[in-house]
């Protein structure tokens, strides 16, 4: 199976893709190489319509909203009391962008949804939806460059 990048070279291939905390890095793919490895995953990855259960990605969406408003208030008082780093200035200062975000993905992809995406038979990302595996791989080569 090609590589997803990064969470590829794990060695349990039942640890759940969160477990790593390194970044989501692999060889950085040109456009070229980026529509090959994409046609590779698309005929590598096989779907299951009884996926194994695995934690859902609204539930992991909760978890990182817990977490960013934790960081968002940590923050907050650090700049109250003197100053603070540029990442966490910019965290600050987007805010409300990251708060529309996350409001929008419990808006436009509810459970019923969600289910009804094709799942992953296999793999370090199996029973999560293909798409993952693709954005995942995305994100790897890209060194988490996001371009229309």
């Amino acid at each position: 199976m090609p590589q997803l990048g990064t969470f590829a070279r794990r060695s349990s291939a039942r640890a759940s893709p969160w477990d790593d905390p390194a970044p989501v890095r692999h060889e950085l793919f040109g456009a070229e190489r980026l529509e090959q490895h994409a046609e590779s995953l698309a005929t590598a990855q096989a779907v299951t319509p009884r996926p194994a259960r695995v934690p859902t990605l609204r539930s992991r969406l909760e978890d990182d909203a817990v977490a960013l408003r934790a960081a968002y208030t940590s923050n907050a008082a650090g700049a109250a009391a003197g100053g603070v780093v540029p990442a966490a200035e910019w965290l600050l200062d987007n805010d409300h962008v990251i708060v529309a975000q996350i409001d929008e993905v419990r808006a436009d992809l509810p459970a019923g949804y969600y289910r009804q995406l094709p799942k992953l038979a296999g793999g370090p990302l199996a029973g999560y939806p293909r798409v993952l595996g693709l954005v995942w791989a995305y994100v790897a080569h890209t060194d988490s460059r996001l371009d229309v």
